[in-house]
């Protein structure tokens, strides 16, 4: 990495009023987590495991639903990807964006990581806009609870509201909840900086945060690994992995 791009990268974030990160399953790929999840092909009279991971099938049947996720054999990737996320620490990507939050460079963090390994790292204010791994959540109040204090003697488990419980993590087709939501929008409208980080930038709507920050004056910085469709409207472009780049980041010792 050329170090004018690290120190440009840095000017940016000096004057920047307030900084925000949107990070990606990469950054969590050098904690052996693996970062490709396709989405499966909904097939509305399946029963194979991959269709258990559609928000559609659990509507429609969320006993068998919950029956599945208990069901550790029945999906050995699954299993091997929970097994991953379990065992997972985190790196040091993770490291230098706590360091950056803790010395004021960046506000917010907007995840859409379920391994909750930026907290672990000591970062604070973490928006996972996916869920979490180790949170269930009510699918009508929206409360969210830590995943073992959940009874499961009765599937599927049920809120004091009468609303039904799942895991917080959100399966394909489920809508983002509506106050994580709302949360990332009014900080979205207040960054005058993004520094994105582990993701394709292919999902929405976090794929839209980027694009919305830039439209209003503000400014894009990418670490990744390789070229994503936010490279071509990047203000700088930080190319490796961010175990590497962030860490040069988030070290203002040789900045002039």
């Amino acid at each position: 990495m050329d170090k004018k791009y690290i120190v440009k990268a840095q000017n940016y974030l000096l004057k920047s009023s307030y900084p925000i990160v949107l990070s990606g399953a990469g950054i969590s790929a050098d904690s052996g987590i693996p970062t490709f999840r396709s989405e499966p092909k909904l097939n509305n009279n399946s029963t194979k495991s991959v269709y258990f991971g559609h928000y559609k099938y659990f509507m429609k049947n969320p006993k068998k639903w919950w029956e599945d996720q208990l069901d550790f054999s029945s999906n050995p990737e699954r299993t091997k990807f929970r097994n991953a996320v379990e065992n997972a620490q985190p790196n040091k990507g993770h490291y230098a964006l706590t360091k950056l939050q803790k010395n004021n460079y960046v506000k917010n963090i907007i995840t859409q990581n379920v391994d909750e390994l930026h907290t672990r790292s000591g970062s604070k204010n973490v928006l996972e806009i996916h869920g979490s791994r180790y949170k269930c959540r009510c699918i009508k109040c929206g409360l969210r609870f830590p995943r073992e204090s959940i009874s499961l003697k009765i599937l599927p488990p049920i809120c004091e509201c009468g609303g039904i419980i799942k895991y917080d993590t959100v399966l394909f087709g489920e809508p983002i909840p509506k106050n994580i939501l709302e949360d990332c929008v009014s900080i979205i409208n207040k960054a005058d900086l993004i520094l994105v980080t582990g993701t394709s930038t292919l999902v929405n709507p976090s794929a839209s945060f980027p694009v919305l920050i830039k439209k209003n004056g503000g400014i894009i910085i990418e670490a990744n690994t390789m070229s994503t469709t936010i490279s071509k409207i990047a203000d700088i472009v930080l190319r490796g992995p961010t175990s590497e780049t962030l860490p040069e980041l988030s070290d203002f010792n040789n900045i002039n």
